[in-house]
């Protein structure tokens, strides 16, 4: 908002609200698009046009408990992140150096979680 006001002034918690209906379960984030999800499992990919990017990658909102994975090479996991985010709930960011390539992302959980926006950001 960048004028310091409370974005969400209804919820004394400050928890974002639902985005509502999933609009990606699989396929290609674009940076800087909230995009929707929902599930038990979700595989993205991103790709990345420049070498030593900053890549972040952030959930927010919804119910249920997401985590999210990065894997460089191959379709990220649990078992084979090379960086996750795992707090309980949906707010959930890292933040990875990566090299020019498709690089690719996981939205997973022990249980299910929906109306959960996952953003990518490059600089």
């Amino acid at each position: 908002m960048g004028d310091n006001s409370d974005p969400y002034p209804l919820d004394p918690d400050n928890i974002p609200p639902s985005c509502g209906t999933a609009t990606i379960n699989y396929g290609q984030l674009n940076p800087d698009v909230a995009e929707c999800i929902a599930g038990g499992s979700n595989s993205f990919y991103v790709w990345i046009a420049n070498n030593n990017t900053n890549l972040t990658v952030t959930t927010q909102g919804g119910s249920g408990d997401v985590d999210i994975h990065f894997n460089a090479d191959i379709w990220a996991s649990a078992t084979n992140a090379q960086a996750s985010s795992t707090n309980q709930g949906n707010a959930e960011s890292f933040t990875v150096v990566t090299n020019r390539g498709w690089r690719y992302i996981a939205a997973t959980t022990t249980s299910s979680f929906s109306g959960v926006s996952i953003t990518v950001n490059m600089n």
